[in-house]
């Protein structure tokens, strides 16, 4: 993976801060996507110490339409990006509502059900 810029979603913590670990040891340059920016700042310095790669973090609460187009637009500043690895999710026992909707109103209510 050396010389591979790998996004990976879900990154601060489980399974995907598991991958971004494993990827970071492999050489790739991970690029960590978290909602919390004390965990992802926290998370690169983590993987930064373990792989010694370059590592970078971004903020975003994926479960937001206007987010995920704020990140979109922030990660085309890489280079490249030759993997994704879409990790992000959630589980909710109700539906739940987001702001910003797939046709780009971020006054539109978007419903989203997890399980039905």
């Amino acid at each position: 993976m050396a010389g591979r810029t790998v996004v990976v979603t879900g990154a601060t913590g489980g399974i995907g801060k598991a991958t971004a670990h494993g990827l970071a040891l492999m050489g790739a340059h991970v690029v960590i996507i978290g909602r919390d920016t004390k965990r992802a700042q926290e998370t690169a310095e983590e993987l930064r110490l373990a792989g010694g790669g370059k590592v970078d973090a971004f903020v975003a609460d994926l479960s937001s339409q206007t987010q995920v187009r704020r990140l979109a637009d922030e990660l085309l500043t890489l280079p490249r990006i030759n993997v994704l690895i879409n990790n992000a999710g959630g589980y909710w026992n109700t539906r739940h509502t987001t702001v910003g909707s797939a046709r780009g109103d971020p006054d539109d209510e978007v419903e989203a059900c997890i399980r039905c």
